[in-house]
């Protein structure tokens, strides 16, 4: 389970990485037209999220059940987020 939970914090690290580029990386993203709180907020969060998924991996730990599953959850949303963020944000333009 080792294994399967420093996978699952690589998906989390590259997609917490892409998303981070695709909302911060281009200067026509609406997050740069937010209030102070709201850009930044989001742009720490992000950060500290995919910081800590990186440093999982690097740490492997040994996980318990309910840590793999919110693990595994959050991989999921986070690569469908990307996916959609892309295909109708980016691509579409």
């Amino acid at each position: 389970m080792k294994l399967a939970f420093a996978i699952v914090n690589l998906v989390l690290t590259m997609a917490g990485m892409t998303f981070f580029l695709m909302l911060y990386g281009r200067a026509s993203s609406a997050v740069h037209k937010w209030n102070f709180i709201g850009h930044w907020s989001l742009k720490l969060g992000l950060a500290m999220f995919t910081t800590g998924a990186f440093l999982t991996m690097l740490l492997f730990p040994q996980p318990n059940v309910i840590q793999m599953m919110r693990a595994t959850g959050l991989a999921l949303i986070l690569t469908w987020a990307v996916i959609f963020h892309y295909k109708y944000f980016i691509k579409s333009k």
